[in-house]
């Protein structure tokens, strides 16, 4: 087949560079989407829609061979114009009939044209429309153009009295079909084009009977559709596959003749036409949205409803059958777990298994309806928006989203990027889509991407490995038990245990507190990850806390916020933040502080009592020399071993939360969860016996921790020995000690009455009891009142008792610490590498080996 007569069966037909662009047939199309071209032989078809060779050449009643053509002459450029002999050349017309018709040509903008006149049933010519070329430009159809005059009617009325005579009267569209029609002697009338069908044509046509010639297009369904409303007893003859048109079977050499006289005997009612397209058409689109597999597979769709007017009715079918496939396929969620007083958060879930809040300049919302064929800067788009955000709530499966990682049935998921999760079961691990296992985790809180591999334990890497120190106090908290609780914290962190502790790194500068701090964010969030300061407002602490899974707060020295010691507790706690979402809504909005907390500090004056028992120290020296290590090249090394870490802690996680179902009772540490993770961490280095002994070493540790923010600690240790005048025993109300250590010269600030001080007192046991202070109470009458103990024999740090630094020989009961500078606790200095600390206010030893276990 030649390709000028491929082209003529195409609707749409425009040249582009070196071939044209056309309506794929063989899908619903209104905007071009056909490329044909003719190469080496052969017609080249591509439909950008994805429409096959095979299914375009069988949507034209064509065969695959009918691609094969000989070579054809240059295609005609549009802008030469069209002549009259051309014309009739291309659609095999005898040019004198033609002129007889009236059509002459003429000579339009330096271009030669033919006219058609428009003449009425009197001959009197009505208007005249111009030809201007065979073709269609690029663009716009810029063939026709009317000359001067006013209103448009039917084309051929001066033939009206043939069609009378015959009796009916075919209807086409163009001036084309009707040239053809009648130099084969059939009556017909064409109008301008298929939308300009006008009432009152219907007048004339009345007591004839009126056939419509259906192209098969949208365009001829539109005309269809017109002349049913004002010709409901016309009838409808469909075009078959073979020709467009009644000019192009013409111009093929088709009997038109014949074959419209056995047409005519199957015509079909109009109104059975239109009730019979609308019902295919429903059932197209029901059968394409069925078998829709993404979301960029209904765009087609979309677009070509978007092209029709964009009234109410057309945007209630996009939102309904958007909501309807959604729903199909289960990816039309709502979170009851958030919300409630809305009735949950709606959900919607990407071509990728990532799942996303519906919400308005959501730009992963706006991405995933683009692709559905919806532009944010559309009327329609906010229309289909709430649509689904009300049909999620309704209709949409009832989910409980997950954030960061879960376990469920003994197996642990974390997320991995929005789209996909690793599932921890039995040591092994495996990476499969989100959504796996009713597994469902939110694209806004997921770990970046990681894929698991050989995993490497994290004291492998030099940044997990800061200048660990053992504090004279607590021999047993030695570098190499803090090197445990640091590995089952971040443990800890990856199974999703909440809450834990608060990593506090203390000591001195240059010991790789930040560093540790960074690798930990780093570890879990990626390299756009880093340390920060505490934040200005609480509000905004808040909000770290509860979107974040980690967070590190560096250098918490000075200028530390009056609520951060209160805010930094209730975290610990888990405690939940509620707040308005506006001003004007009256429901609080309750989220959990999910964010487990790391600190870098050198003298923890954020420490109270109430915040030791929830703190996991890990005490730092300064590194020597030649131990040090750029800071770039600690976490490029992060970096480039992040999955290997990662899946190390994933399978000790997984591991470990089977194991510490086996822990004993009663474990030493106020979080019972995370002791029974150290518990089981030892369990798997078979050495479960020296859990309690780590564990019992942390509390004294923590205890070592209290500074700043507990000044009454501070002063009962210093002044103890003057209020007791020499005595081991004081007693007395919680106001009376107040009292007694201000007339002693300490300088406390004001608690606010004695049932404050008295809580602080209690707060402040543990730390008593490292110092040789015990404290207990009772009740005498309708008042509390509290017993300070110095409980055992004093051994002194220096000979005889005394001290080596101030010489006093009143020095604390049991603890190497002297009273005179207590004041400075919990400055922690650092000594010469290999050098055990003279003045040493914790008295810190720099271990150069590690104890063993």
């Amino acid at each position: 087949m030649e390709l000028r007569a491929f082209l003529d069966r195409l609707q749409g037909v425009t040249a582009s560079g070196n071939g044209y662009l056309a309506l794929c047939p063989a899908h619903s199309d209104h905007r071009p989407s056909l490329s044909v071209s003719e190469h080496d032989g052969k017609i080249l078809v591509n439909c950008f829609v994805g429409c096959t060779a095979e299914h375009i050449v069988a949507a034209l009643g064509l065969q695959m061979n009918d691609l094969f053509t000989e070579p054809v002459a240059a295609k005609p450029s549009p802008s030469e114009g069209c002549t009259l002999a051309e014309y009739a050349n291309a659609k095999r017309l005898d040019p004198e009939t033609l002129t007889s018709w009236g059509i002459h040509q003429e000579t339009y903008q330096g271009k030669p044209c033919i006219c058609i006149p428009y003449y009425g049933e009197n001959g009197r010519n009505l208007r005249t429309r111009r030809r201007k070329a065979m073709l269609k430009t690029e663009g716009a159809d810029r063939r026709f153009d009317w000359c001067k005059g006013t209103g448009v009617a039917m084309y051929g009325l001066w033939k009206l009295q043939e069609c009378t005579e015959r009796g009916y009267a075919l209807v086409v569209e163009g001036e084309s079909d009707c040239h053809a029609c009648w130099q084969n002697g059939i009556p017909a009338l064409g109008v301008p084009g298929a939308s300009t069908w006008k009432a009152e044509w219907a007048k004339p046509l009345a007591g004839l009977r009126v056939m419509v010639w259906h192209e098969g297009d949208s365009g001829g369904m539109s005309l269809i559709q017109r002349v049913a409303q004002d010709l409901p007893a016309a009838q409808v003859i469909r075009r078959p596959k073979a020709f467009k048109d009644l000019s192009e079977a013409h111009a093929q050499g088709v009997d038109i003749r014949r074959f419209v006289q056995e047409a005519m005997e199957h015509a079909k009612p109009i109104a059975t036409e239109v009730a019979t397209d609308e019902q295919t058409t429903k059932t197209t689109e029901d059968d394409g949205l069925l078998t829709a597999e993404r979301l960029q597979d209904l765009a087609p769709w979309v677009s070509d409803k978007l092209n029709h007017q964009l009234r109410r009715e057309t945007k209630e079918i996009i939102a309904s059958k958007l909501c309807e496939w959604l729903l199909r396929h289960h990816r039309l969620m709502v979170d009851v777990t958030q919300d409630e007083a809305k009735r949950g958060r709606p959900y919607v879930v990407d071509d990728d298994s990532s799942i996303w809040h519906v919400e308005r300049h959501s730009r992963a919302i706006e991405l995933l309806l683009f692709r559905a064929g919806l532009n944010p800067a559309e009327e329609a788009y906010s229309f289909v928006l709430k649509n689904l955000e009300l049909k999620a709530v309704t209709d949409g499966t009832r989910v409980s989203l997950c954030s960061w990682q879960t376990s469920k049935d003994s197996t642990l998921y974390i997320s991995c990027g929005p789209s996909a999760l690793v599932r921890v079961r039995n040591g092994h691990l495996e990476k499969l889509p989100n959504g796996t296992d009713d597994v469902w985790f939110v694209g806004t809180a997921v770990y970046p991407t990681w894929s698991p591999t050989a995993p490497m334990q994290p004291q492998d890497l030099a940044a997990f490995k800061p200048a660990l120190t053992t504090p004279h106090e607590v021999p047993l908290y030695t570098p190499a038990v803090q090197h445990v609780l640091i590995d089952v914290w971040l443990i800890s962190l990856l199974s999703g245990l909440r809450p834990t502790p608060i990593a506090a790194a203390i000591g001195q500068k240059g010991g790789g507190k930040t560093e540790l701090g960074r690798a930990c964010v780093r570890l879990l969030l990626g390299q756009g990850s880093d340390v920060t300061s505490i934040p200005t407002d609480k509000r905004d602490y808040a909000a770290i806390t509860t979107n974040q899974p980690i967070v590190v707060f560096d250098n918490v020295d000075t200028d530390i916020p009056t609520w951060f010691a209160d805010e930094l507790a209730g975290t610990a706690t888990g405690k939940e933040i509620q707040a308005r979402k506006l001003f004007t809504d009256g429901n609080l909005i309750s989220r959990p502080q999910t964010a487990a907390v790391y600190v870098s500090t050198r003298t923890a004056a954020f420490c109270r009592p109430d915040i030791a028992e929830r703190l996991l120290p890990v005490l730092t020296t300064e590194f020597a020399d030649d131990r040090r290590i750029a800071d770039s090249d600690l976490l490029a090394e992060v970096d480039a071993n992040r999955e290997a870490v990662l899946s190390w802690c994933a399978i000790k996680a997984g591991e470990l939360l089977s194991v510490r179902q086996q822990a004993p009772r009663g474990l030493p540490l106020r979080f019972v969860d995370f002791a029974r993770m150290v518990w089981a961490y030892m369990k798997t280095q078979d050495r479960p016996e020296l859990a309690a002994g780590h564990l019992q070493a942390l509390r004294r540790a923590q205890a070592l921790a209290v500074g700043e923010g507990d000044p009454l600690t501070q002063e009962i240790v210093a002044h103890f020995d003057r209020i007791v005048a020499g005595g081991h025993l004081w007693r007395g109300s919680a106001s009376d000690l107040v009292r007694a250590l201000k007339a002693d010269g300490a300088d406390l600030p004001f608690y606010g009455g004695g049932k404050a001080v008295a809580t602080q007192l209690r707060e402040a046991k543990p730390t008593l009891a490292l110092f040789g202070l015990s404290l207990s109470e009772q009740r005498s009458g309708s008042n509390t009142l509290f017993m300070l103990h110095g409980t055992v024999e004093g051994q002194g740090n220096g000979e005889n008792g005394k001290c080596v630094d101030c010489g006093r020989d009143e020095t604390l009961p049991n603890v190497n610490v002297c009273r005179e500078d207590i004041r400075r606790i919990p400055v922690f200095p650092v000594s010469p590498p290999g050098e055990a600390p003279r003045d040493n206010t914790l008295g810190f030893e720099s271990e150069a080996v590690e104890r063993p276990f």
